[in-house]
């Protein structure tokens, strides 16, 4: 199973998006998927908040990834310095 620092591999967006929908798919179907980037003290930043289709399968994802919540999304920070926007 691919774990949290395979996703912070990804060089782009369009990589990170089919990344993480191939890791949430290991645990059930990704229902919504939203990327958010940023710079954050001159590093490069993504946000990933995602849902998957049952709370059970949301909890697996963030047992696997050893993610979190921020309201009611699943979420998982990413940096990288060379990663660019899609």
């Amino acid at each position: 199973m691919k774990t949290l620092d395979d996703l912070r591999r990804c060089e782009d967006v369009p990589s990170l998006r089919a990344m993480v929908q191939e890791v949430a798919g290991e645990v059930g179907a990704v229902k919504r998927l939203d990327i958010l980037t940023s710079i954050h003290e001159g590093r490069r930043q993504a946000i990933c908040f995602l849902r998957m289709q049952t709370p059970e399968q949301e909890a697996a994802l963030m047992k696997t990834l050893g993610v979190g919540r921020f309201g009611a999304e699943v979420e998982a920070q990413r940096f990288q310095p060379g990663m660019q926007r899609a």
